[in-house]
């Protein structure tokens, strides 16, 4: 994420091969990239749980330090 930190709200539908599908942002987090990045997440997420009707989840990016 080259250090962009944010939390991007994302919309989406569970088609009926339980795929994310109708995939927008909604609330951005001030970044194309991490906007891109969290709705590509929806799509690499595979199959879901299968639920009526539109989604909408946050998606925070952050910056963690690593545990030595």
């Amino acid at each position: 994420s080259n250090g962009i930190t944010g939390v991007t709200r994302i919309r989406f539908e569970v088609a009926a091969n339980g795929y994310a599908s109708k995939i927008r942002t909604v609330e951005t987090s001030g970044s194309n990239l991490l906007d891109r990045a969290a709705e590509q997440g929806a799509v690499d997420a595979g199959e879901l749980p299968r639920v009526y009707g539109r989604v909408e989840v946050p998606i925070r990016f952050e910056l963690l330090r690593r545990r030595e």
